[in-house]
C-alpha cells in the first residue's frame, strides 16, 4: 500500500505544476465502501482509496491508490489487492449541482493474503465506474459511485476453484478541488 500512497502523491506535484494558473481544477478525493458482489465463498470487501486528479472542463483524468480487502471471515483466505489506477471520466452537465459521470480505469495491482493462488500475484487491473457528485460548494464535492475492477492475470480461489480476481463496489467520498 506505501508504493501506492507514494506514488499518487508524487503524480499529484507533478500535475499540480502544470497549470498553476487555473483555479479549483485539481482535485484530492477520498472513497470509502464495499462491495456488492463478492467472489463465490467469500465476504463483502472493504474498498479505501484516495486519487489525485485535474479536471479538463466535461473531462477528468486522475490517479488513484485503492485497497480491496475480503475474505476475513471465510475459510477461503484473506485477500488483499492494492492497486495504482490512472481513470480518465466524463461528468455530464446537468445544469445543477448534481454531476453524473462515467469512466474507465486502468492500472497495475499486487494482491496477496491466503486466497491467492501465487504468492504475491501482480498485474494489469481495469475496468469502469459510474456516479454521481453533489457540490457542496466550489470547493467541495460529495461523491457516490459503483466501480468494477478485474485482472486477468491475478488468480484467487473460490467455491467453485480458481478464478481471475474481480471487484465491484459501491462507494462514498469527498472531492476537495483547489
Amino acid at each position: 500500500m506505501f508504493r501506492t500512497i507514494f506514488a499518487a502523491v508524487a503524480a499529484f506535484f507533478i500535475a499540480s505544476t502544470a497549470h498553476a494558473d487555473q483555479a479549483n481544477t485539481q482535485y484530492i478525493e477520498t472513497q470509502i465502501g464495499s462491495t456488492v458482489r463478492a467472489d463465490s465463498g467469500r465476504d463483502n470487501s472493504g474498498v479505501v482509496g484516495i486519487t489525485v486528479g485535474k479536471d479538463l472542463g466535461d473531462i477528468r483524468v486522475s490517479l488513484a491508490g485503492v485497497r480491496n480487502s475480503s475474505g476475513d471471515a471465510t475459510t477461503l483466505g484473506e485477500v488483499e489487492l492494492d492497486a495504482l489506477v490512472g481513470g480518465a471520466y466524463y461528468d455530464i452537465n446537468t445544469n445543477s449541482k448534481f454531476t453524473p459521470f462515467v469512466g474507465v480505469n486502468a492500472g497495475y495491482g499486487w494482491a496477496d493474503g491466503a486466497g491467492v493462488v501465487s504468492a504475491n500475484d501482480s498485474g494489469i487491473v481495469y475496468g469502469a465506474s459510474l456516479g454521481v457528485g453533489y457540490k457542496v460548494t466550489d470547493t467541495i464535492d460529495l461523491v457516490t459511485s459503483y466501480q468494477y475492477l478485474t485482472s486477468n492475470t491475478i488468480t484467487v480461489t473460490n467455491s467453485s476453484g480458481n478464478e481471475d480476481w474481480d471487484s465491484q463496489a459501491v462507494t462514498a467520498g469527498v472531492r476537495f478541488r483547489f
